[in-house]
C-alpha cells in the first residue's frame, strides 16, 4: 500500500518541528542525524524517506554533510573548535572498532585532554560519535557496522555468544565487549547468560518479509 500525500505532509511537519527543537537545544551542532530523527519520531524508513524528500524538494530542509538542517543553519562553534572536532572525527572514523583513547587523541592533536573531551561530547550530541562507556568513544559508522554484524548473526540463529560477535567483527574481545554491552544498553540486544538475543531495536529489523 502506497503512502498518501496527507501522511507524507503530516510527517514532514513533525520532522520540521523536531529539527527546530533540536536546533534550539543544540546550537553547536551542524544538523540532525537521520537515524536520530527516525528514532525520536518513530517513523518507518519509507515514510521518513518520503517526508524527507518532500522537504528537500520544497527546499524547507537541506543536507549539511551527513546531517539534515534548515537552510542557513551552521554550527555556532569557533573556527578552532570546528577544526578540532573535524580532526577528532577524522581520527575515530578510520579507527573503527578500536578507537584511540582520550589521552591518545589529546597527545596526537597536541590539545589538553579536557578540551578534547569537551569536543567529543559535542560530537556525541550531534550524533557523530557514540559514547560506549566512561572511557570508550566510537564513531557512529563503527556502531552501525556492529549492529549490522549482530543482525547478520541473528539471521543465522536466534542467539550469539560474545566470541561469535568478536569473530564477526574481526577484533579482539577487548574491543568487542564494550560494543555489545552498548547494544544491550540501547535495547538492540539483550544478554541471556553467555549469549545475546534480539531486543526491541533489533527485532524490527528481523521481521520476515510479507508474502506477495
Amino acid at each position: 500500500m502506497g503512502l498518501c500525500v496527507f501522511q507524507v505532509q503530516r510527517r514532514a511537519e513533525d520532522i520540521l518541528a523536531f529539527v527546530g527543537r533540536f536546533r534550539a537545544a543544540n546550537p553547536q551542532c551542524a544538523g540532525v542525524g537521520c537515524d536520530e530523527l527516525g528514532t525520536e519520531l518513530k517513523l518507518n524508513p519509507d515514510l521518513l524517506d518520503a517526508a524527507g524528500e518532500w522537504l528537500f524538494q520544497s527546499k524547507q530542509l537541506g543536507r549539511n554533510g551527513t546531517f539534515l538542517a534548515r537552510a542557513g543553519w551552521s554550527s555556532r562553534l569557533s573556527d578552532r573548535d570546528q577544526k578540532t572536532c573535524g580532526q577528532i572525527a577524522a581520527q575515530l572514523q578510520p579507527a573503527g572498532f578500536a578507537p584511540p583513547s582520550l589521552k591518545e587523541l589529546a597527545t596526537g592533536l597536541a590539545e589538553p585532554p579536557p578540551r578534547v573531551s569537551a569536543m567529543m561530547k559535542l560530537l556525541a550530541e550531534c550524533g557523530v560519535l557514540v559514547r560506549l562507556d566512561d572511557k570508550i568513544w566510537m564513531h557512529r559508522d563503527a556502531v552501525e557496522a556492529g549492529k549490522a554484524a549482530a543482525l547478520k548473526l541473528f539471521r543465522r540463529k536466534p542467539a550469539f555468544s560474545t566470541m561469535e560477535f568478536r569473530d564477526a567483527l574481526g577484533v579482539s574481545r577487548k574491543s568487542a565487549v564494550p560494543l555489545v554491552d552498548y547494544l544491550d544498553k540501547i535495547r538492540f540486544t539483550v544478554r541471556n547468560g553467555n549469549h545475546r538475543t534480539p531486543e526491541v531495536a533489533a527485532k524490527k529489523h528481523l521481521k520476515p518479509e510479507p508474502n506477495i
